[in-house]
């Protein structure tokens, strides 16, 4: 018995055994015959070997997960200046919820081109104890907490504009929630390791019971699919809302010529949604539609590499989806903001350089 090999990952079935009776197998994720289909659909992507993984080009993935790590620190450093160099911004329920979005995207994406370079570089594998912890625990907490706090915008915006809410509140609405948010979904990520964890089983492969599974894949649509809902519903009360007011100011406009104004002035508010949409449905998609028996192939590592980046690239793009879009927080970024008044000064002194010329 001493002698025996591991078996081919499409011979595994039943808790890892082999058909044959002299060798038992590794856990299984991929192949025909994996064991426990339904509860290995969400860990099909750790049994794509490295080979169709990444097809010799690892490199690529450090790089992409590199420039994503740098775009968020541009994007949330210019969006945290906005917020924190306006005092208008900051003493808001609003603006609180903006900087810690801000704060929250700008750590996950440092976690994440950080584990990136140490995995390309072969300090920690994709399923190194340290790495997992980090990833579920630390930076999925992070990035949860970031998504609920798009709820929170989006919920925030409709009260202000239906007045059922100040926009100079008192913060201690917005520091009660956050409290909460980030308490609550910290222990949310702590239950697949209490419940779903099974002997001998390592942390990257917790969720293998149904038990853990269940914790797992609900709680993680209900993270994600919960902000753009908001977003939808809090998106089309303002539209409503600003629809009734511009009819009662004239009438000399058709309802498609007043619904194209409000949506080009007030456009700012689904552009978060169609971003997040965008980028995180291809991700979904491909999960859904995957299978075991189709998981381990050149075409699907590629498919798994470039929407992982797709997903992640929207915590690079704060400054784009709720900065740039509005003119009250780019007046801001101009005329408080440090960067702001730097690309001013640098204009003006490049326009004076050229008309010299």
């Amino acid at each position: 018995m001493s002698n025996l090999t591991y078996c081919s990952i499409n011979t595994c079935q039943k808790n890892g055994q082999c058909f044959l009776n002299t060798c038992n197998c590794t856990i299984c994720y991929t192949g025909l015959l994996c064991e426990q289909e339904k509860y290995s659909q969400n860990l099909w992507e750790l049994g794509i070997s490295n080979e169709n993984r990444f097809k010799y080009k690892a490199l690529i993935l450090v790089i992409a997960l590199s420039i994503i790590s740098f775009f968020s620190f541009i994007s949330n450093f210019l969006a945290l200046q906005t917020y924190l160099s306006s005092e208008k911004i900051r003493i808001t329920n609003l603006g609180v919820y903006l900087i810690l979005y801000s704060l929250g995207c700008l750590v996950a994406t440092t976690i994440l081109g950080l584990f990136g370079v140490l995995q390309y570089i072969g300090l920690v594998s994709s399923t190194n104890v340290i790495r997992c912890a980090c990833i579920r625990l630390i930076r999925n907490s992070i990035v949860f907490c970031s998504l609920w706090l798009n709820l929170y915008i989006a919920i925030e915006r409709a009260l202000i504009e239906y007045n059922i809410v100040g926009l100079y509140d008192r913060k201690r609405r917005s520091l009660i929630l956050c409290l909460l948010l980030y308490i609550l979904i910290p222990l949310s990520n702590i239950l697949p390791i209490i419940f779903g964890r099974k002997p001998n089983y390592s942390l990257c492969t917790l969720n293998l019971t149904s038990t853990g599974y269940f914790f797992y894949s609900n709680l993680f649509y209900v993270h994600y699919l919960l902000g753009p809902f908001a977003f939808i519903i809090s998106f089309i009360f303002i539209i409503i809302h600003l629809f009734k007011h511009r009819r009662n100011l004239t009438d000399e406009e058709t309802i498609f010529q007043s619904i194209c104004l409000i949506m080009k002035k007030h456009y700012g508010f689904c552009v978060p949604l169609i971003i997040f949409t965008a980028l995180i449905s291809p991700y979904f998609i491909l999960g859904k539609i995957m299978t075991c028996g189709s998981a381990n192939t050149s075409l699907i590592g590629k498919m798994t590499t470039i929407t992982n980046i797709l997903s992640n690239l929207t915590l690079a793009l704060t400054f784009l989806m709720y900065v740039y879009p509005s003119s009250v927080y780019m007046n801001a970024f101009w005329q408080t903001s440090y960067c702001g008044r730097v690309l001013i000064y640098l204009k003006r002194n490049f326009s004076k350089i050229f008309i010299i010329c």
